[in-house]
Order: structure tokens, then C-alpha cells, then sequence
């Protein structure tokens, strides 16, 4: 049986990895307001009985009730929406990229105020940071480490009034989301967000909207050894499937090249 290349094949072709891992661990460990107080529930033993039997606090009430008060100033529009809203309705579209990303690639006229900004800072903590992620990450990626922006929503406030209509977009969509929950807590009350980010946005949705840049808007988010590895996985996995058909559909060809290689015991 061959299946073994056919298996190998597939996984190959369809092996791809998410430009924007740092993104999304940087995006979720900066939302300390919405942390979760893990010692606090670490002490707790109450069957599943008793907590759902149990009503909820006035806090816990309240907060909800915020969230959705916040959640319900932004609109999550598919990347399809994106050049309606930007040409047809007067949207201004905020890029929150980092700096690197917004170089590859941007819609020319939107607003550049990245959520995160790439870390300076020369203390023992901040130089460790930094080398581990020029290690890992920012080898894999074709990045560099970041932190939040401390002054992104003074820089937003600045540009926009908070009844301005804005919408959101990064790379993929996470720190877009939570740039927008951040302004709409601030007053910020006609906002949008682009669920999948600048991925989602292909060539044939950009309709009249132009992109500056090298890259494909699309594609900005690809960096470092991944980029090559994409390739590499392609060509892997082509050659793999084509060596798996050979000895599929044409075995009595396939039989003396193989065991010119390796042996007639390896004939099949």
C-alpha cells in the first residue's frame, strides 16, 4: 500500500500556519481589565449543583451588563463590507497593524495607530523579552517584539471625535477586536471591526480601494522562515503526490527504477 505518500502528500499541501501567532498571544495577554482571577477561583470546591443554584452578585451583574453595553456600539462586518463602507458610507478605516505589517501592505488614505509598538526599552526584563522572541517567534515570523501601545487611545482620540464612524482592521482581527472594545468603553459609538482582519480582505474584495505596498494586503502577515516554509511544504507535498500516483496507477514502470535504487526487495 502506499498510503503512507498520499497521507504525507496531503498534510503537506494543506500545512500552513497562522502569521499572526505572536499577534494573537500579545492581543489576549495585554486584556488584564478582562483577566480572569485565577487564585480566587483556584480556592473554590462548590459542586456544579450549587453554582448553578447560586444567583448571580450585583458585580457580577453589572459587569455583564457593561460588556454588552460596549458589544453593542461595535458591528463585526465581513471583509466583503469593508471597501462599501470606507467609499459608499464614510467610514474612516483605523489600521492597527504594527509598523513592519503596515509597510508590506495598506489601503492608501486609512489611519496607521498600531495597538502594539515595538519594544525599546533597554531594562534586564525587556533585553530578555526581547532575544527570546528574536529566538523563537521573530525567527518563524519575520517580527519583532512588541508591546501595547500606551498611548493608542489618546492618538485615536486625537484623530477621531467619538461619534467619528471607524472601522477597525489589523492582520487577522484580534488586535483590531480589542482596540475596538477598548474605544467603544471610552465613547466611541459608531464603530466596525473586519472579522479575519486584512487575511479575509483577498484581491476581489478590495473593489476600489488601493493598496501601497510590496505584498498583497492579504498576505502582509507572512514573514520570516514561514514564508519559505509555505513554499517549501507546497513543493514537498507535490512531489510526494506525484511520486504516490507513479507507483499507484503505473506500478510495472515504477518497479525496475526502484529497484535500481534500493533492491528488488523494495518492489511492490
Amino acid at each position: 500500500s502506499h498510503s503512507f505518500f498520499l497521507l504525507f502528500a496531503f498534510v503537506s499541501l494543506r500545512h500552513s500556519v497562522s502569521p499572526s501567532f505572536s499577534e494573537n498571544m500579545q492581543t489576549m495577554a495585554v486584556s488584564s481589565s478582562r483577566a480572569i482571577n485565577v487564585p480566587a477561583l483556584a480556592g473554590r470546591s462548590h459542586s456544579a449543583s450549587s453554582l448553578s443554584a447560586r444567583a448571580p452578585t450585583r458585580r457580577s451583574v453589572v459587569s455583564r451588563a457593561s460588556k454588552l453595553a460596549v458589544w453593542s456600539k461595535i458591528d463585526y462586518v465581513p471583509a466583503s463590507k469593508v471597501a462599501n463602507l470606507v467609499t459608499q458610507e464614510g467610514y474612516a478605516l483605523l489600521d492597527v497593524r504594527d509598523n513592519n505589517q503596515f509597510q508590506k501592505a495598506h489601503v492608501k488614505g486609512s489611519v496607521h495607530i498600531p495597538l502594539f509598538k515595538e519594544d525599546e526599552a533597554k531594562d534586564p526584563q525587556s533585553l530578555i523579552n526581547q532575544q527570546l522572541h528574536r529566538g523563537s517567534v521573530g525567527a518563524n515570523f519575520g517580527s519583532s517584539h512588541t508591546v501595547r501601545n500606551d498611548r493608542f487611545e489618546e492618538l485615536v482620540g486625537a484623530q477621531f471625535g467619538k461619534d467619528a464612524k471607524v472601522i477597525l482592521c489589523c492582520q487577522q482581527g484580534l488586535r483590531s477586536n480589542t482596540a475596538a472594545q477598548d474605544l467603544a468603553a471610552l465613547g466611541f459609538s459608531d464603530l466596525a471591526c473586519v472579522d479575519g482582519g486584512f487575511n479575509s480582505l483577498t484581491d476581489e474584495l478590495l473593489g476600489s480601494l488601493e493598496v501601497v505596498g510590496k505584498e498583497k494586503i492579504s498576505k502582509a502577515g507572512f514573514g520570516g522562515l514561514m514564508k519559505s516554509q509555505q513554499k517549501i511544504s507546497i513543493v514537498v507535498g507535490s512531489v510526494m503526490f506525484g511520486a504516490w500516483a507513479f507507483l499507484e496507477f503505473l506500478p510495472e514502470q515504477a518497479a525496475p527504477i526502484l529497484a535500481g535504487l534500493y533492491g528488488p526487495n523494495v518492489v511492490p
